[in-house]
C-alpha cells in the first residue's frame, strides 16, 4: 500500500468499522441476516446500467444515461455534484459508506435517492473501489410499496 492509499484509508475509514465473519455469528442471527438480504434483493427491477463513478469526496465523475433517467437529472447537472446532493436527507451516513468502500474494496448498500420530482427512490448499490481510488457504483431500483 502506498503512502497516499494509507492516508486515504486513515481519512475515510470510520475508526470502529471491522470486518465481520459470518461463520462466527450465531446460527439464528446468520439465518436472519441471510433472509433479510434475500428479501432485499428479491424483486429488484431491472433499471439497465445505472452506473456512476464517484471520487473519494462523493462527487460524480461519470454517470450513465440510465442513472440519469432513474433520478430525473441530466448528465451535465450531475457531473461535479456530490451524491449527497440527491440523497434523501438523514437516510445515509455517507462518510461511513465511502469509508467502507475504501476499507473493504467493495460494499453493498441500500440508498435512498431524492429524485428531481420529489419522489424517493430506494436502490440497491454495488460499490467497488477502482485502481485510481475512485468508486464505481451500480444501482438497481427496488420496487416501491405504493
Amino acid at each position: 500500500m502506498t503512502g497516499d492509499e494509507a492516508d486515504v484509508r486513515e481519512k475515510y475509514v470510520a475508526p470502529k468499522m471491522k470486518r465481520t465473519d459470518l461463520k462466527n455469528l450465531p446460527s439464528e442471527l446468520r439465518g436472519e441476516l441471510v433472509r433479510l438480504v434475500s428479501e432485499t434483493t428479491a424483486g429488484v427491477e431491472s433499471t439497465g446500467d445505472c452506473r456512476v463513478v464517484l471520487d473519494l469526496e462523493g462527487r460524480f465523475k461519470e454517470v450513465s444515461k440510465e442513472f440519469c433517467s432513474l433520478v430525473g437529472y441530466e448528465q451535465r447537472e450531475l457531473l461535479g455534484k456530490r451524491i449527497d446532493d440527491i440523497t434523501a436527507s438523514r437516510t445515509v451516513d455517507i462518510p461511513r459508506y465511502l469509508g467502507a468502500v475504501v476499507n473493504f474494496g467493495q460494499f453493498r448498500s441500500l440508498w435512498m435517492f431524492a429524485a428531481r420530482e420529489g419522489r424517493a427512490i430506494l436502490a440497491r448499490g454495488d460499490w467497488k473501489l477502482l485502481p485510481d481510488m475512485s468508486m464505481e457504483v451500480r444501482f438497481e431500483a427496488l420496487p416501491s410499496r405504493d
